[in-house]
C-alpha cells in the first residue's frame, strides 16, 4: 500500500466512523489498535496491511476492502461517459453506467471509494435532491477532492454548480470547474447557459464557440441542437431575431425528422418567442399553438399564445388563460422562478383596461428578473401600460429601468 492508498484508506475510515456514529476509542477497542494508531490510520500516515483493512471494512458492514486501486482510470472513465451523457440522447446509458458503480457498494470499501462518492453526487443531482442532501455529501467529500484528477475535480465543481440556486455561487463553480477542465463541452455548455440567463451576452457566445468546437467529438445529434438552441436564443435577445429565426426554420424544416419531442417544442417555443419579439403576433400565435400541440405544459408557449391573442384580439385569449392555469407543467429551474401567476393576471387585467392593477402583476414578474432575458420586454410592457393609464411619471420611470439596464449590457460586455 503505497501513499497515496494509504491516505483513501484513511478517509474511507474516518468517513464511516462519523457515518456510524463510532468513536475513536470504541473503533480502537473493537479493532485492537490503540487510539494514537486509528487517529494516524485516519490521517493516512500509518499503513496496515489487507487483513488489517478488512478488518475495519468488515466492522462498517462490508465483506472486506478491495485492493482495486489500478482500476482508477477505468472507473474514470466510467464518470467522463456518464457526465458526457448528461442531457443527450444518451440518458439510458448514462443511467446504466450510474447503475452499475452505485449497486456495486463494496465499491464504497475500495480505493476508489472518492470515484465512488462522485457517482454518489451525479445521482443525487441529476435526481434533483434536496439542498441538505447535497450540503452533507459535498461535505463528507471535501478531503477527497485531493485523491480527484483534474478533470474529476471538473466534474466535482460542474455537478455543484449545476445544483445550486444562487447565480452568484452558480457561476463561482461554474468558473471553478473551467479551471480544472476548460475543454469539456458540458461545462462551457452551463458556463454558457448561465452567463445567458445572466445576460452577458457576449461572454455567452465565447463559451458557445468552444462547445462548436467540441460537438463533434460526441457524433451526438442533440448536442448540434442544443446549441442551436442556445445560439438562437442569445441572437433573439441581441436584437438578430430574423438571424434567429432562419436557424430555428432550418431546424424545423430540413431536420424535423430527427428532432426528439423535446427539441421540436423548444425550436417552436424559440420560433414563437421571436415572433413576439418582432412584434409579428400572427406567427408567434401559431408557433406557440403548434408547440402546445406537442408539449401541452411549455409555460414559454402559454405566455406567447396569452400575449399574442391578447395583441390579436382573439377571443380565445379566456381558453388560453384557463388552460394555462391548469395545464402549465413548472418542470425547470426557468420555469419555477417565474410568477406565471401575476404574468397571466396582468395580461387579463390589461385586456379588461384595468391598467393599474396590470401595472402591480407585471411589476412583481420584472423583479423576479433583475437580470433576465425578459426583463428588458417587461419593462417595455409596464411603459406601454404607464402610458395607458396616462402617468407620465411612472413611464418615465420604467423608461430609465431601460436605459440603465441597456447601459449595464453595453459594460458588461464591453
Amino acid at each position: 500500500m503505497n501513499q497515496t492508498e494509504a491516505r483513501i484508506f484513511g478517509f474511507f475510515v474516518a468517513t464511516m466512523r462519523r457515518e456510524q456514529e463510532w468513536t475513536l476509542e470504541s473503533l480502537a477497542h473493537a479493532t485492537h489498535y490503540s487510539y494514537s494508531m486509528i487517529r494516524s490510520i485516519e490521517k493516512g500516515t500509518s499503513q496496515i496491511d489487507k487483513e488489517g483493512r478488512d478488518r475495519f471494512a468488515k466492522l462498517f458492514g462490508f465483506s472486506g476492502f478491495l485492493d482495486n486501486y489500478d482500476q482508477k482510470d477505468t472507473m474514470q472513465e466510467k464518470l467522463q461517459h456518464i457526465q458526457n451523457a448528461h442531457n443527450s440522447l444518451l440518458r439510458e446509458r448514462r443511467q446504466a453506467l450510474l447503475q452499475e458503480i452505485l449497486s456495486d457498494r463494496a465499491l464504497a470499501a475500495s480505493f476508489l471509494f472518492p470515484e465512488y462518492l462522485l457517482a454518489v453526487l451525479f445521482e443525487l443531482v441529476l435526481s434533483d435532491g434536496s439542498q441538505s442532501q447535497f450540503t452533507a455529501l459535498c461535505r463528507q467529500m471535501e478531503p477527497a477532492l485531493e485523491f480527484f484528477s483534474v478533470k474529476e475535480l471538473g466534474q466535482y465543481y460542474d455537478l455543484c454548480g449545476m445544483h445550486v440556486e444562487d447565480p452568484a455561487l452558480k457561476t463561482r463553480y461554474f468558473q471553478q470547474a473551467f479551471r480544472y477542465d476548460p475543454d469539456s463541452f458540458l461545462i462551457n455548455l452551463h458556463m454558457a447557459m448561465e452567463a445567458y440567463f445572466q445576460q452577458h451576452l457576449a461572454e455567452a457566445m465565447t463559451c458557445l464557440d468552444r462547445c462548436k468546437a467540441r460537438v463533434f467529438e460526441f457524433g451526438s445529434y442533440s448536442r448540434f441542437v442544443q446549441i442551436a438552441l442556445l445560439e438562437a436564443q442569445i441572437q433573439i435577445d441581441l436584437g438578430q431575431v430574423d438571424k434567429a429565426l432562419s436557424c430555428l426554420h432550418a431546424l424545423r424544416g430540413l431536420e424535423c425528422k430527427k428532432l426528439d419531442p423535446y427539441s421540436s417544442s423548444e425550436v417552436l417555443s424559440l420560433m414563437a418567442y421571436a415572433s413576439m419579439r418582432k412584434n409579428d403576433m400572427k406567427s408567434a400565435l401559431g408557433y406557440a399553438e403548434a408547440g402546445l400541440q406537442e408539449r401541452s405544459g411549455h409555460p414559454t408557449l402559454y405566455m406567447v399564445a396569452i400575449f399574442a391573442a391578447f395583441r390579436l384580439q382573439d377571443p380565445r385569449l379566456p381558453l388560453f388563460i384557463h388552460r394555462a392555469k391548469d395545464n402549465m407543467k413548472l418542470d425547470d429551474p426557468f420555469s419555477r422562478r417565474m410568477p406565471w401567476n401575476h404574468f397571466i393576471d396582468g395580461i387579463a387585467a390589461w385586456n379588461e383596461k384595468k391598467y393599474r392593477e396590470a401595472i402591480g402583476q407585471l411589476e412583481l414578474c420584472c423583479q423576479t428578473f433583475e437580470m433576465d432575458p425578459l426583463r428588458s420586454w417587461m419593462l417595455d410592457c409596464l411603459i406601454e401600460l404607464a402610458r395607458k393609464a396616462e402617468d407620465t411619471e411612472l413611464a418615465f420611470h420604467y423608461q430609465q429601468k431601460r436605459i440603465d439596464l441597456f447601459r449595464i449590457h453595453m459594460i458588461r460586455e464591453f
